[in-house]
């Protein structure tokens, strides 16, 4: 007999996504896309006993209210976040370098000033908030400090990112960003 036929791949795959939930004992209503990754419905908080891990155990594309990794202590990649959170993406107080694969869109964005760099790949995000809490007394690159400086300015700063913060390397452009405030607080929207 074929199995294949009795259970379709989205049966396996939606074993697999459960497997991986009960491992990492998340609470959480969701729906399992084709291609394995997660839609949550309504909001997703890691338990503080998850803190072990380094990198986000499914692959999120749309969770309708909160995101929060924040307890997460030794994540090191935001590698599977949503790609849209409807509340709050926070991943403070973790151990990830930048914001590369933060979500494309969220009410509020929440990271703090140990985060090295802001930049995300070639992405406009969409944030209507943005926080920055001090979890160092000294942030540790240039660019979060100028951003702390300028914190009224942030959506506007993640909207425009690729047009000005990003060299044809995807590297930082440090210039840029001097010129992105500038531009803001002349009236840019």
């Amino acid at each position: 007999m074929n199995f294949e036929s009795v259970f379709p791949e989205d049966f396996s795959a939606h074993d697999d996504v459960q497997a991986i939930i009960r491992e990492h004992w998340l609470v959480m209503n969701y729906t399992v896309n084709s291609d394995k990754s997660v839609n949550v419905i309504g909001d997703l908080s890691f338990p503080e006993f998850a803190s072990f891990l380094k990198e986000l155990p499914l692959n999120f594309n749309i969770v309708s209210g909160d995101f929060d990794c924040s307890l997460l202590k030794n994540l090191t990649t935001l590698k599977g976040a949503p790609v849209e959170v409807g509340g709050t993406f926070n991943c403070s107080y973790t151990s990830i370098n930048s914001l590369e694969f933060a979500p494309k869109k969220a009410k509020h964005l929440i990271f703090d000033n140990s985060v090295e760099s802001i930049v995300n790949g070639n992405t406009t995000c969409i944030y209507k908030h943005v926080t920055i809490i001090s979890r160092t007394s000294n942030s540790i690159s240039r660019q979060i400090d100028k951003l702390v400086q300028n914190t009224e300015y942030l959506p506007i700063i993640f909207k425009y990112l690729p047009f000005f913060l990003l060299n044809d390397d995807h590297s930082f452009n440090d210039q840029g960003l001097d010129i992105l405030i500038e531009e803001v607080k002349d009236g840019l929207k």
